[in-house]
């Protein structure tokens, strides 16, 4: 295997995302009640949940849900949310992970992939999937190559349509292995499957773990591109009539390349304007957003939410 140029436009050559030769407070909503939307199953669990000094060790931020205390094999995914309720909110400008600590009574947590403290006031969304079309995926030799791993989901296989999601598990089976420092996305690659790849380039090591889920269809699942018309500077405005003028809206975002074969090397999170009354995906640090970088979006208007707290 080698590595081929980039074209001119950052599109690679041989259009993969390396060259080819060969997710102790929660805001007042959460849901865990059966579903009928066509994109999530019955009793998945979606909610948003907010750093506090209560709840953060140094880089982490440790989630406090009763579905999720004392059990090492679920399987949790989160995207960084800047506004709540339609304000400010607070950046966390780093690639975020997931890890379950026993010694923290058995809690799962959202942290910061480069170590870097966790600001109070960081707000995740966090998705805990019920069903089969989610699984933790370990790279091995046989499944990754280059920077990239291969996938295995008959909901995704031979699939280039399907929408998947994925984050960086750090205790896979409650065993804490490795941070994870790079960038992710989703491509579907040459071996006909969704895969897990590293945005840097960098090699994928063997025995790093991801969630992965695959939402079933859906109009409340999509893929979001951006544009000329919709995109200014690391910003990229979504439009959709489930989540318009909603601020307590709930977005899961995923990178995915094989959309638009556009590279976007940033932690990105979602944020709402009240003056657009729109969301957003958005880089963390700032940088311009590419035209054409794409990102897999479900999303669950307000209205779906139950109200109620997590256990302190």
């Amino acid at each position: 295997m080698g590595r081929n140029a980039s074209t001119a436009s950052g599109t690679p050559a041989h259009a993969c995302p390396r060259a080819l030769a060969a997710v102790l407070m929660c805001l007042s909503w959460w849901h865990a009640q059966p579903l009928w939307a066509g994109a999530v199953q019955a009793l998945d669990t979606y909610f948003v949940h907010t750093a506090t000094v209560g709840n953060i060790d140094g880089p982490a931020t440790f989630l406090n849900h009763p579905t999720l205390s004392g059990q090492p094999d679920a399987i949790v995914l989160a995207t960084q949310r800047r506004s709540l309720d339609g304000g400010t909110g607070v950046l966390n400008p780093t690639e975020i992970g997931v890890l379950y600590d026993p010694a923290n009574g058995g809690r799962w947590a959202v942290y910061n992939e480069d170590g870097s403290a966790m600001p109070p006031g960081a707000a995740f969304n966090v998705f805990l999937p019920a069903g089969d079309n989610a699984q933790v995926h370990v790279a091995t030799d046989p499944n990754s190559m280059l920077n990239w791993t291969n996938l295995e989901d008959p909901a995704a296989n031979d699939n280039p349509a399907a929408k998947v999601f994925a984050i960086h598990n750090r205790s896979p089976g409650g065993i804490d292995t490795a941070p994870h420092d790079h960038v992710i996305g989703l491509w579907f690659s040459s071996q006909e499957r969704w895969a897990v790849f590293n945005q840097d380039i960098v090699d994928m090591v063997a025995g790093t773990a991801f969630n992965a889920f695959v939402a079933l269809t859906d109009p409340d699942v999509f893929t979001h591109t951006a544009t000329a018309d919709d995109s200014e500077a690391e910003i990229t405005w979504i439009d959709h009539p489930t989540i318009n003028g909603d601020a307590r809206a709930w977005i899961l975002a995923a990178q995915n390349w094989s959309a638009a074969s556009v590279y976007n090397n940033h932690p990105i999170g979602v944020s709402y304007s009240p003056q657009r009354r729109r969301w957003a995906v958005f880089n963390q640090d700032d940088a311009a957003i590419p035209l054409s970088a794409s990102f897999n979006l479900l999303v669950f208007g307000s209205g779906l939410f139950a109200d109620g707290f997590e256990d302190p």
